[in-house]
């Protein structure tokens, strides 16, 4: 019964704990499954103290970074295998390793160039790339404060909920159009003409928009003066007071 969890538990573990038990971790589980399950009588039993103990442990609560030797250089550490898994994912998908990454980490491969640039190339091109590129910019951005964020409707009567909403997304969008879609260069976020727009915010831009629900291409005009993502609705609000624009706010974001 003991072994039957303990097979099930390394399972589980590669999942989520992002890396194998070792024997000697897998051995520190042994007493936790054979006593919860002559106390509480039955493998199941066993079985959840051991889950309960893997949940409790820093490696899954936290993102965990552990050193070990490196062969190469005598006297030096590096990151093991499992750590820049981690590391790379979250960096590049903002999630945890996907089952090739593990395989990869397992078999030393992110420990030589070629290796590692492969699963870059391939997390690269993975579609979780945009939603983790969106959540990066949306914290850099501080696109929380839009919670809070309030306008007199005497004075922007074309502020409404929906151009909160939107606003944000705008700008994600021209974000990920430049920098995932076309792999443009991050400079030209801040002159491009290029936006996404709604219905929303074309009445507030003053800008034609066809489709009635959800989002179309759009373009500043050559005479506007808005070029880039800091004269997008988004910055511009965000970073002002409720009553009149503020040249300081902006400067100081």
């Amino acid at each position: 019964m003991v072994n039957a969890a303990l097979n099930i538990n390394g399972k589980v573990d590669r999942n989520a704990l992002y890396k194998m038990f070792s024997p000697d971790q897998i051995l520190t589980f042994q007493p936790e499954i054979g006593e919860a399950a002559m106390g509480f009588g039955g493998f199941h039993q066993g079985l959840e103290y051991a889950m309960i103990g893997m949940l409790d442990s820093p490696h899954f609560l936290l993102r965990m970074e552990r050193a070990e030797p490196d062969p190469q250089q005598p006297g030096a550490t590096r990151l093991d295998g499992w750590s820049k898994a981690v590391r790379l994912s979250y960096f590049l998908t903002n999630t945890t390793p996907d089952a090739e990454l593990l395989r990869a980490a397992a078999q030393g491969e992110l420990h030589n160039e070629q290796g590692l640039a492969r699963q870059v190339d391939r997390l690269l091109a993975s579609p979780r790339l945009a939603s983790s590129v969106r959540a990066f910019f949306w914290d850099m951005f501080q696109f929380d404060g839009f919670n809070d964020l309030f306008k007199d409707p005497a004075i922007y009567p074309a502020y409404t909920t929906a151009v909160a909403r939107d606003a944000q997304e705008q700008t994600l969008r021209t974000v990920v159009s430049l920098l995932v879609t076309q792999q443009g260069d991050y400079r030209d976020l801040f002159t491009t003409r290029e936006t996404w727009l709604s219905r929303p915010l074309g009445i507030l831009y003053r800008m034609p928009v066809a489709t009635r629900n959800g989002w179309e291409r759009g373009e500043y005009p050559a005479n506007s003066q808005r070029a880039g993502i800091l004269t997008d609705v988004s910055m511009l609000a965000l970073h002002s007071h409720p009553g009149r624009s503020s040249p300081t706010l902006r400067g100081k974001s």
